[in-house]
């Protein structure tokens, strides 16, 4: 499961023209699925993003992305932005 897991996060994440150590991505799902992680390699904050959205989208696949849950897979994407679009204000 480890292993295909990461190769899904590996090779969705090249898709999109983002390339990520695969070895900070094992370690990363390892981490989320309780496993020893002793050696392995610390993931940065793109790839916990990556494979935080990509968990849950694999454990809840089954269930309809309510807004909430597409917002938090946008703030895990891209972390430096603002989980949720702000309204626009009329003067």
């Amino acid at each position: 499961m480890l292993r295909t897991l990461t190769e899904d996060v590996v090779k969705s994440s090249a898709l999109e023209g983002q390339e990520l150590d695969p070895a900070a991505v094992r370690s990363s799902i390892a981490r989320r699925l309780g496993m020893d992680v002793g050696g392995l390699a610390p993931a940065d904050r793109d790839v916990e993003g990556v494979v935080e959205m990509m968990l849950d989208a694999t454990r809840n696949y089954d269930k309809k992305p309510a807004e909430e849950r597409l917002f938090g897979w946008h703030a895990n994407l891209s972390p430096t932005s603002e989980s949720r679009p702000q309204a626009a204000t009329h003067n």
